[in-house]
Parts: C-alpha cells; structure tokens; sequence
C-alpha cells in the first residue's frame, strides 16, 4: 500500500513522534509452555485510535496484537490492543510500516491512551497532521 493511500485513509489526526512499542507477535495458547514472541519497533505517526509502526517481521492482516506503548523519560505504559490493518514493506530488506486500530478492550489502557493523545494534540511542541 502505498504511503499516499494510506493518508487518505485517515479519519483523524495523527502526531509525528517516535515511540518504543512492545508487540507481542505470538501468544502461547493457556497450559502451553512456549513463551511469547515480543518484537521491539518504533512508532512513525500515532492517534487516540491508531498507531503506524515500522517493524522487522511482516505481521498479516486482520491480526489481533497485544501492544505496550512506552513514552521517553515517562513511568508510564500503555498496554493496548491492536487489530493490524495494513502492511506495506519499506526501506531496508526486514522493514516493514503496519497500521494498527487501537481496540476498545477490557483490561488495556485504551482509555488513558485517548486522554495522554488529546494532551499531545493540544501541546504545540508536537508535529500534528
């Protein structure tokens, strides 16, 4: 997919800033000893109901994640959950940009994530687009 169509597809607005986030790209069914894959990527753009990430492992379509989101020099952690939308290889030979939509879910961060976004949304410091 293109980055063109991809901005088209935007019904908000997004922030420009680069995060740590945690995605878990394997969870070991109940009662099964495999522990879960985690991948460490960087955010590209983000909102209050959708995150862009660039990631080293291509992550199909329809995927339902785990993500916890870390914010520089900040205690605080988001622990959200993701359904990947989109996924367009990039740059280097192991990079991909996945677009994921944040999930309403029971026992994540959903809720204080909207709250921190709409602080960066009225900071001027932060690119908004």
């Amino acid at each position: 997919m293109e980055n063109q169509d991809i901005a088209c597809q935007r019904s908000e607005l997004r922030i420009g800033q680069a995060l740590v986030v945690f995605v878990e790209t394997y969870s070991s069914p109940t009662g099964e000893a495999r522990r879960p894959n985690v991948a460490v990527s960087k955010t590209v753009d983000l909102s209050a109901n959708g995150l862009q990430i660039v990631i080293d492992k291509p992550t199909p379509p329809g995927s339902i994640l785990q993500l916890c989101v870390e914010f520089v020099g900040e205690p605080r952690h988001y622990h959200l959950t993701g359904e990947v939308k989109w996924v367009a290889k990039v740059g280097r030979e192991n990079d991909y940009l996945v677009g994921f939509l944040l999930m309403e879910s029971e026992g994540t961060d959903i809720e204080p994530w909207k709250y921190r976004i709409a602080q960066m949304m009225e900071d001027l410091r932060n690119v908004v687009y």
